[in-house]
């Protein structure tokens, strides 16, 4: 079923891959969830699938997932993993996310900030320790 939901655009004749060549294949998938194409819509699958193209370094994906985290769009809302997420967007230098995590933080207790951030170390400190396996 992925291979299908990734060969073509609603109109069968663009390749997805065109029009992001940098995107994992985990983007793709998530955008195809999110929005319904040629899947039935579930958020769920498609925090999943960003979650997995996030944690490849993808900064969309990073922002993306971030947001739907903090405004718990049919998944479950969890503000530190929104801020860490979003925090790690935009190291990654992800143009949307300083402004996402700006509005989050004038809105947030110091408490959840902290968690954010603590979160947002023990990601990274994941994702390291899986590029010095590799």
């Amino acid at each position: 079923m992925a291979l299908s939901i990734l060969g073509s655009l609603d109109n069968g004749s663009d390749s997805l891959s065109a029009l992001d060549e940098n995107a994992p294949r985990e983007y793709w998938l998530a955008i195809a969830y999110a929005n319904g194409i040629r899947v039935e819509k579930n958020m769920q699958i498609a925090a999943d699938y960003f979650q997995k193209a996030a944690r490849m370094a993808h900064g969309t994906s990073q922002r993306n997932l971030g947001i739907m985290k903090l405004m718990g769009d049919d998944i479950e809302k969890d503000i530190p993993s929104a801020y860490a997420w979003l925090r790690i967007a935009t190291v990654n230098k992800e143009p949307i996310a300083p402004e996402v995590l700006k509005d989050l933080t004038q809105g947030t207790s110091a408490r959840k900030i902290e968690l954010g951030h603590e979160r947002n170390v023990s990601i990274l400190s994941k994702v390291i320790q899986k590029k010095e396996k590799l």
